[in-house]
């Protein structure tokens, strides 16, 4: 008898629900958005690569360290002192802005080189721009005196002449990340320069990278890969097929055949940064480069000596130390996984749709598989699709972890498609589009500490009565988007001054081990902090942004009554299958709340008037009674509309119904309500009106404050989840 009362309520319920769901449009917008946020979805995987499974496209430097950019070399100038007033200026860039230059500046600085202008060194003078140029004449003086400098200085060490050592430390701006709270965020690079001149005719019987000191440190690098000459590109732009300083031996050897009088000299800069930070997978990278200046000179018989030519070369590469194709079968399988159970969420929200349909359709018209095909797509547009997209904890862990993993790896990627020589930067749209994908893998990492936040929040006694507090829609999105433009760069944005600068005895083995050496020394929580530092910190100055303006708002809407306010949080009103057949986590996005939304439409209304044709605004309508909860100034407890048996619209019973359909669709959560003995439900018969009531079992033995009168209801019978017709679970609550 008692389940015959049951199913005959269920179905007043179902005609009400087929009433308040009959009335419901939903819009363009919300068609187009919910079209574009499965497609994405389901296109995760796809628009980005899955994991990192070779390095292959980079030339191995040893067994954990590939060269992610270079060795690749750079003639940039080549000046004789006869035709200078005829050459035209030479960009600045090369000697201020670009990253070879910091050792050259930090050398200048160092021994008050008086040709090196303020200017150039960031000391203060006039520059016009990161354009600017420099005479040809300054140029020639820069290049002759800075040799001169470093050839006559006394060093402390065993060597006295020809060579210096220094440890210097230079800001590194390029970034946008960069430039974003430089005080928390700024970076700053320690590196080793040493500087070594080479005069060919008392050097002519030692080989530049032979056994014999001083040595270079870039012999052990910088092999490049075809024979380099100035004329390979219009840009100078080459790749050599020997070491870069046997090049640059030959050359030398060049300019002495021309003229056997002449005296050839090199000054060999050569840079190596310390290792950066390491992180999960990667132990750290590092910038490596030398700068050679040539330069001729003529001696008379009194001994006065000029200089007649000069060039400049320049070499580069950047050294990578990382295990990520170790884990690669890891990340791939985290992806996967998280890929394919959002394919399951999609097809079972589908199916729910379809199989949910049919009670809402006139007895007349449920034969017709068109009609009930179109009643499942209006379903699901009725449904949030952020809600569907972040709801499941078990993907976005998935994708959270493979994020974490794999996250600097990423970025190095993403810094070199927009590295390039001389700061030009060419990229497809094609390669841009998927850079912003790569990028965008941050906002699973939001969604998965706002599941954690969420269940945090809920974890001790929680109440249906108290709602859930979830994200606005679009969000979660809309914060991590920010992201995408992290490593955004402009030659503007370029600052590379030399903040500290100090000498060091000339041993290579004592001085640079530390250049040498990866930082392995972190902890694991600094692999994963420092893996997602960029995403920390795009994420953090947004929403501190966004919760200033939400302030701002809302202290000016008592001032303005139609201004526009936004919302930080919005608390989701639940029925009692919240908590007992699914999680409420699942609401980490509000079932319905805008981002942004007008004051007058954020308040509380009191008349219930007839349902909007927009679905966002239907949902406001049935949370407008848990906004006069938290504004009244009243002391009478106003109870929410979805947790009040007796007083629930067709709306309210409509929200019930799209929602239980929502969750329960979720895999994890259908598996648990149909497979072996499901969840417990009992059959309740209010004594008041005889009306029944399907609710989960755990409320007869919770100690949470629930607004039932235990003693103005009747448990009829207990019943199972698996026992039970779709239809009627999902009026369950």
């Amino acid at each position: 008898m008692g389940l015959t009362k049951l199913r005959s309520s269920l179905d007043h319920r179902q005609h009400r629900i087929r009433t308040a769901i009959e009335q419901q449009r939903p819009s363009v917008p919300r068609v187009l958005v919910t079209l574009l946020s499965y497609t994405l979805l389901l296109s995760d995987t796809l628009r980005a690569a899955v994991a990192v499974r070779s390095l292959v496209p980079f030339k191995r430097f040893d067994a954990d360290a590939v060269t992610m950019f270079g060795p690749s070399a750079l003639a940039h100038v080549q000046l004789a002192r006869v035709n200078l007033t005829q050459t035209a200026p030479i960009p600045i860039w090369p000697y201020k802005f670009d990253s070879k230059s910091t050792g050259l500046r930090a050398l200048a600085e160092h021994l008050r080189v008086p040709t090196w202008s303020p200017c150039v060194l960031y000391r203060g003078g006039a520059c016009q721009g990161d354009q600017a140029v420099l005479a040809a004449p300054l140029v020639f003086e820069m290049i002759d005196s800075l040799i001169d400098s470093v050839k006559s200085h006394k060093s402390p060490s065993a060597w006295p002449h020809k060579r210096i050592t220094l440890r210097i430390k230079h800001q590194w701006m390029d970034r946008l990340n960069h430039r974003v709270l430089p005080w928390a965020f700024g970076r700053f690079v320690h590196r080793a320069i040493q500087a070594t001149v080479y005069d060919l005719k008392q050097d002519r019987h030692r080989q530049l990278c032979g056994r014999e000191l001083p040595a270079p440190i870039a012999c052990q690098y910088l092999w490049i890969p075809r024979k380099c000459t100035a004329s390979v590109s219009p840009q100078g732009v080459c790749r050599g097929a020997a070491h870069a300083l046997n090049i640059v031996l030959r050359r030398m050897n060049e300019l002495q055949e021309r003229d056997r009088t002449a005296t050839v000299e090199a000054l060999v800069v050569e840079g190596v940064d310390d290792y950066t930070r390491g992180a999960f997978l990667v132990q750290g990278l590092q910038r490596r480069d030398v700068v050679v200046f040539l330069r001729l000179r003529q001696c008379s018989s009194n001994g006065t000596c000029s200089t007649v030519a000069v060039e400049d070369y320049r070499y580069q590469d950047r050294l990578l130390r990382t295990n990520v194709t170790d884990f690669a079968v890891v990340i791939t399988a985290l992806r996967v996984i998280g890929q394919l159970y959002m394919y399951a969420r999609f097809l079972g929200l589908l199916l729910g749709c379809f199989v949910a349909s049919k009670p809402l359709l006139l007895p007349q018209h449920r034969s017709a598989y068109w009609r009930r095909a179109a009643m499942s797509i209006k379903l699901l547009f009725l449904v949030p699709s952020q809600v569907v997209v972040y709801g499941s904890l078990l993907p976005v862990a998935c994708y959270a972890t493979a994020h974490v993993m794999d996250a600097v790896m990423m970025q190095q990627f993403m810094d070199g498609k927009l590295s390039t020589l001389g700061g030009v930067l060419n990229q497809s749209v094609t390669e841009m589009l998927t850079l912003g994908a790569t990028a965008m893998r941050s906002v699973w990492l939001l969604a998965f500490v706002c599941h954690l936040a969420s269940m945090l929040w809920s974890s001790r006694s929680w109440s249906p009565v108290s709602g859930v507090i979830g994200m606005p829609e679009f969000f979660i999105t809309a914060l991590a988007s920010v992201t995408i433009v992290a490593q955004l760069r402009a030659i503007s944005w370029r600052d590379s001054r030399v903040l500290e600068t100090y000498e060091v005895p000339s041993s290579s083995t004592n001085t640079l081990v530390r250049a040498l050496r990866a930082n392995r020394g972190l902890t694991m929580i600094d692999h994963l902090l420092v893996g997602t530092a960029i995403d920390a910190q795009f994420i953090t100055v947004a929403a501190a942004v966004y919760g200033a303006l939400t302030a701002l708002t809302t202290l000016t809407r008592h001032v303005v009554p139609r201004c526009v306010r936004s919302n930080l949080f919005v608390r989701t009103p639940v029925m009692y299958s919240a908590g007992a057949l699914w999680r409420t986590n699942m609401l980490v996005v509000s079932w319905f709340g805008s981002i942004v939304v007008t004051s007058d439409n954020a308040g509380p209304r009191a008349p219930r008037r007839k349902p909007s044709l927009r679905p966002d605004r239907w949902a406001a309508a049935v949370s407008q009674r848990i906004r006069v909860l938290v504004q009244s100034q009243s002391k009478v407890m106003v109870v929410p509309p979805l947790v009040e048996l007796h007083s629930r619209s067709p709306d309210d019973e409509a929200l019930i119904f799209l929602m239980n359909l929502t969750m329960m669709t979720d895999p994890m959560v259908f598996l648990r309500l149909r497979l072996r003995d499901g969840v417990s439900l009992i059959v309740v018969r209010s004594m008041a009106d005889d009306r029944h009531f399907l609710l989960p079992s755990a409320l007869a033995v919770t100690e949470v404050d629930v607004p039932l009168r235990w003693d103005e209801l009747e448990i009829v019978a207990e019943l199972r989840s698996t026992g039970l017709a779709w239809w009627q679970l999902l009026q369950s609550g």
